[in-house]
């Protein structure tokens, strides 16, 4: 063999092939393997609350629990007046959240957004129910503002509501209205502390039912309550 006919040597350096693919692959496995995890794990938490999408699970009327909702007047995520009477005639669940909140708003609308999804796919009407969302930092949370947040969660504009306006009026509502904590503290990533509970209101502004949105178990039971109304109404 002559000099010019010699075997090149492999560069300096150089990773060994095979061990670069296996470990390629190893990577590949573990993401493929988280993303089916929480494919998993959501249609899970899905069938559960599905498992329960009956009105024969409740076997008592569900009571009522306060019926004097005050008047409000409040504005929406595209700017449209809200009161009691545009969801009059309609079963209701409300939960209070705000736009720069790094705690717990982000899972609670995360809730809501799923159960939009479940509403949806029972056919479910937006005249029957509808998902309202009460700002506790209005100063801040504007409709524009309002309108982007819904936007990441891919809020139905004709069943979800995203409501804002004076920070004493809607402190009160949330106070005397629903009889839950909303206070400034000294925390920069939430600085407003607020009930992380999704009410339930019937078709005539009843508060029927506190559930904790964090809570599978009680997410389960809201929507077993939630058609008990439906079936009430029938």
């Amino acid at each position: 063999m002559t000099e010019d006919q010699a075997e090149p040597t492999p560069a300096a350096g150089n990773p060994d092939r095979p061990l670069l693919r296996l470990l390629l692959f190893a990577v590949l496995a573990a993401l493929i393997a988280t993303a089916l995890a929480a494919v998993v794990a959501g249609a899970v938490a899905g069938a559960r609350w599905m498992a329960v999408y009956s009105p024969t699970h409740r076997d008592e009327p569900l009571p009522v629990l306060f019926d004097d909702m005050p008047a409000f007047e409040l504005t929406d995520q595209h700017d449209r007046t809200v009161t009691p009477a545009n969801l009059e005639g309609r079963i209701w669940i409300a939960s209070f959240i705000f736009t720069r909140c790094g705690g717990i708003c982000p899972m609670i609308t995360a809730h809501k957004s799923e159960l939009q999804r479940l509403l949806d796919s029972e056919g479910t009407s937006a005249d029957d129910v509808q998902l309202v969302s009460f700002s506790v930092d209005p100063g801040h949370d504007t409709p524009a503002v309002l309108r982007e947040y819904a936007d990441r969660y891919d809020a139905d504009p004709d069943r979800w509501l995203f409501l804002t306006g004076e920070r004493d009026v809607m402190w009160r509502l949330v106070g005397d209205g629903f009889r839950l904590m909303v206070e400034e503290q000294a925390d920069e990533s939430m600085p407003i502390a607020h009930s992380n509970r999704f009410v339930l209101v019937d078709r005539a502004g009843r508060i029927r039912g506190y559930y904790d949105a964090l809570d599978l178990d009680k997410r389960t039971e809201l929507l077993a309550d939630l058609q008990w109304l439906l079936a009430e109404g029938e």
